[in-house]
């Protein structure tokens, strides 16, 4: 399977949100710092399994992992679960930089992508993914601020919630939305 493939890209995406997972079921039984210390070691196990699996382990796993370990220790050094449930918020951070940052630079990342698979994608379809990349950075900024907020003001199941049901619809929804308003702009042409 290539590394750059989309259902690889996916699967590696939710398996590095594991031990934050495993975190939210043993904090919820054993307290908070079972908690950080089962999703740490979570997230070390999917370390050395993508590495059994598939001989190398993916940059985001290793990226997602040592966030998890790095928020973990302060978390534990702070006494305070907080720190660990801000790894899917920083993620998409980082994401939402990569788009923002690309478009500043005028090599919009999802431009860069589409064109990879088709050459021949028209100027107009260019232009308005060009768009789509910097308005796309701006959601996930909103959603990664939402995440950050609620990991130190929300209960950890409201939190949970948000990042298991709440970020993924909020993403699809303005994606839906925002392709909705894209195709309606290139009828009118």
């Amino acid at each position: 399977m290539s590394q750059f493939s989309a259902r690889g890209q996916a699967r590696t995406l939710i398996l590095s949100l594991l031990p934050v997972g495993v975190f939210i079921l043993i904090e919820a039984l054993y307290g908070t710092v079972a908690g950080i210390i089962a999703g740490a070691v979570s997230g070390v196990g999917e370390i050395a399994y993508e590495y059994w699996k598939n001989g190398r382990v993916d940059r985001l796993t290793i990226v997602s992992n040592l966030l998890v370990l790095g928020l973990g220790g302060l978390s534990l050094y702070e006494d305070n679960g907080a720190f660990f449930k801000l790894q899917p918020a920083i993620l998409l951070f980082v994401f939402a930089a990569a788009l923002i940052g690309s478009s500043l630079l005028g090599r919009p990342l999802l431009v860069l992508l589409a064109q990879k698979q088709r050459p021949d994608l028209p100027p107009l379809a260019v232009e308005r993914l060009r768009g789509f990349n910097f308005r796309m950075g701006l959601c996930l900024t909103a959603i990664g601020a939402l995440g950050a907020y609620g990991a130190f003001y929300w209960s950890t199941a409201v939190w949970a919630m948000f990042k298991a049901v709440g970020a993924p619809i909020l993403m699809i929804a303005y994606t839906a939305i925002d392709f909705s308003i894209l195709r309606w702009r290139m009828r009118r042409r």
